[in-house]
């Protein structure tokens, strides 16, 4: 695949280390361990934007501050200083602010467009569907050469950029180049909510899905994405957060809900060693064959997406090693009207990595070039297509079911004690446990999972102490229903006396 034009990732990275928005005086993310940020006086009471920014840093600071931050004579020059110990730190004019938010969010007043500047020409790059823009029929390759009484080339791209924006509702009139002729368009400028991402269905049956950056709407459009990918027939997917700079960390949970499922999405330490945490309570796991494509951009909240579903086993990381940040900032609006970024607490993975410390996530398939990731990713999916999504065995009855496809031969369920078992490494090995061994002991590994057989002892060694497996004719046999605790579900029918076990 293609990297992400020029145009579109200035406007990316501008977002990169935004996690949390905070669009009243002073809001915490929605812990319950984060309560003393959520009663901080409000910054309306204070005198100035000065005294409001020290006594935040001074309360809730990750990092440690010096006298050269808390002795700046204005908020722009400590920040300067700060930026020194915080590299996320920063100032926002209130215009600034506005526009900040605005685009986190995932909203803007205009009329629809992605365009490039690049050459002092306000040329048309893309137009969101259902926007002023697309009803007026503008597309890929106009130019745009007037916004009300501005023209070019008297008025720059920049200001004909600017001159696009303004109150919802309010009308403008513009001029565009195409194909030598220049035509005029009347339009209102609308509320515009902005995608986050794009997707298609390529071979195989397999969704390809890319996430531009993560906003307040980005778990709801991935859901709604994948539904609409699996009425299309999505057996496996593919979603790629190359050049995704990150976000906002509700757009994140949420998507990592819709990937993995239930639990806690990651870890909030702050500089007290104080902890929280992100949970999801209600979402089912994708349940698909699922690769993300990472590389040295992609950033943050994106990351944050990655490393859950490594973490769980959910699919794998493809590519190169991330970006590595795995702090969290809070972003303040000051009695000006103003704000401020500083970070307050570092992220620690739901599978305990330290993004931060690492210096970002390890691909599971480590590769440099872009075209060889993608087809890697490709194949990846393709090799699990053709693993079974269930298993199936019956007691008494030689064989087991792969997927539907009868495999004669191996071996059946055992019924002890009105437990069923079911062959250990068989089972592990079609559910996608990856298999080392080293002398008498073979480890299993599934996401963040791990089980430990001493076949020499005949035991399973698990963090809570070891039990002795059944063996016959030389087959280690696990109970079926230990499995439920790693995520696979099991389901026993009495009548045909059968053990099922879903991915």
């Amino acid at each position: 695949m293609n990297k992400i034009p020029q145009w579109k990732l200035r406007c990316l990275l501008a977002l990169l280390v935004m996690l949390a928005i905070l669009l009243t005086s002073f809001i915490a993310m929605a812990d319950d361990t984060e309560d003393a940020l959520s009663q901080q006086q409000p910054a309306l009471t204070w005198s100035d934007d000065l005294s409001y920014v020290k006594h935040l840093l001074r309360t809730y600071s990750y990092y440690d501050l010096d006298k050269t931050v808390l002795n700046a004579k204005d908020v722009p020059a400590l920040i300067k200083e700060l930026q020194k110990v915080d590299p996320w730190a920063d100032y926002f004019s209130a215009e600034e602010l506005k526009e900040f938010v605005a685009e986190i969010e995932g909203e803007f007043v205009g009329i629809g467009i992605y365009v490039d500047t690049s050459e002092d020409k306000l040329m048309v790059q893309g137009v969101i569907a259902n926007s002023p823009a697309e009803k007026a029929g503008l597309k890929y390759g106009d130019i745009i050469v007037g916004v009300d009484k501005l023209a070019a080339p008297k008025a720059s791209a920049d200001e004909l950029l600017e001159a696009l924006s303004g109150e919802e509702n309010s009308l403008l009139t513009i001029k565009y180049q195409r194909d030598g002729r220049i035509i005029e368009e009347t339009m209102n400028r609308k509320k515009i909510t902005m995608p986050s991402m794009e997707y298609w269905l390529l071979e195989n049956n397999i969704g390809y899905l890319q996430i531009e950056m993560f906003t307040s709407h980005t778990g709801e459009e991935l859901d709604d994405a994948i539904k609409s990918l699996k009425k299309r027939g999505m057996q496996a997917l593919m979603i790629d957060l190359r050049y995704c700079p990150g976000g906002e960390l509700d757009g994140a949970v949420a998507s990592s809900g819709v990937l993995v499922g239930a639990g806690p999405m990651m870890f909030f330490v702050d500089s007290d060693g104080w902890y929280s945490f992100a949970p999801v309570d209600e979402d089912k796991p994708l349940n698909l064959p699922l690769a993300v494509l990472i590389n040295s951009l992609t950033a943050s909240a994106a990351e944050t997406v990655a490393a859950n579903v490594q973490d769980s086993g959910a699919g794998i990381l493809i590519g190169e090693p991330s970006f590595g940040k795995g702090v969290m900032q809070e972003l303040v609006d000051l009695p000006s009207g103003a704000g401020i970024k500083f970070t307050t607490s570092k992220i620690i993975t739901r599978g305990y990595q330290d993004i931060d410390l690492s210096g970002g996530l390890m691909p599971d398939i480590y590769t440099e070039d872009e075209e060889a990731q993608y087809e890697q990713a490709l194949n990846w999916l393709k090799e699990q297509m053709a693993k079974p999504s269930f298993l199936k065995f019956y007691v008494g009855l030689p064989g087991c079911s792969l997927g539907g496809d009868w495999q004669s031969g191996a071996s059946g369920a055992l019924l002890i004690k009105d437990a069923a078992f079911v062959p250990l490494d068989l089972t592990l090995t079609n559910l996608g446990w990856q298999k080392e061994q080293r002398d008498s002991i073979d480890y299993y590994r599934h996401g963040n999972h791990r089980l430990i057989v001493d076949k020499a002892k005949q035991k399973l060694i698990l963090a809570t102490g070891s039990q002795t497996l059944n063996s016959q004719e030389g087959i280690l046999y696990l109970p079926a229903a230990l499995l439920r605790q790693y995520g696979h579900q099991v389901t026993w029918d009495g009548g045909q006396r059968s053990v099922r076990i879903d991915k």
